[in-house]
């Protein structure tokens, strides 16, 4: 009986941890769509969420006219995360170090898109096209609650983008590369291989933390950071 008594005792902790997990951990993890918040980086992050960036103040891309002036094409994500002076100091210093002067720039750019400013809020459709290209089994055309919108997104900024490892780089445009393209008022996202390949083009690329490693987004500049180079078996199912 003692021996028994022992064991009991010994198993209480494995019990208790697992009702923790069952009732504490699991529901959160629901609620994130499977993502669990990760560990705080060794570094602060590049942008940080703010009170601002996870407002509810509406916006929606294709009404407003900042981001769809000098779009690259109609079925882009915007105009070009980098000014016509910028885009023309990228060439200038393609192939060398300096062009990462510019990542900076790019960057604060996507977090006013992602996060919006003082007078609007942010542009959910481009987040959800990233979380898409980041974490593979989100739909870029689900229409999460605002919660979940929020909770994600504070996650994305403040965890999972790694943007201080971020960078720029010239890169060729494979043929049928796969692409997310804007189509309509809506807009619906849909997913697209590219018919005319080019030489090159410039590339915001944005590592992501994932629950399988490290993925790394590539970013069209001029299309306002429009998703390429997406894995074979998109568009990912339904959540």
């Amino acid at each position: 009986m003692r021996a028994g008594s022992e064991r009991n005792r010994g198993l209480a902790p494995l019990l208790i941890l697992f009702v923790l997990l069952a009732v504490v951990i699991l529901p959160q993890l629901d609620e994130l769509g499977g993502r669990a918040p990760t560990a705080p980086p060794s570094e602060p992050p590049l942008v940080t969420a703010t009170d601002w960036c996870l407002s509810e103040r509406p916006y929606t891309y294709y009404a407003d006219d900042p981001f769809g002036k000098g779009k690259e094409s109609p079925d882009s994500f915007g105009s070009s995360l980098l000014s016509p002076e910028e885009m023309q100091r990228a060439r200038e210093l393609r192939g060398t170090p300096e062009l990462q002067t510019l990542t900076v720039p790019a960057l604060t750019e996507l977090e006013i898109r992602l996060c919006g400013n003082a007078d609007r809020g942010g542009d959910p459709v481009l987040y959800r096209a990233l979380e898409s290209a980041a974490f593979g089994h989100y739909n870029p055309n689900r229409q999460p609650s605002r919660t979940e919108h929020r909770e994600t997104l504070e996650l994305f900024m403040t965890r999972e983008a790694l943007f201080s490892d971020a960078f720029l780089a010239w890169a060729p445009t494979e043929p049928d590369e796969l692409t997310m393209v804007m189509r309509g008022s809506g807009p619906d996202i849909i997913i697209d291989a590219v018919t005319a390949p080019e030489r090159e083009s410039l590339y915001l690329m944005l590592p992501v933390r994932t629950g399988e490693g490290t993925k790394l987004l590539k970013l069209r500049v001029v299309c306002g950071a429009q998703p390429y180079g997406l894995a074979d078996g998109f568009p990912p199912a339904l959540l």
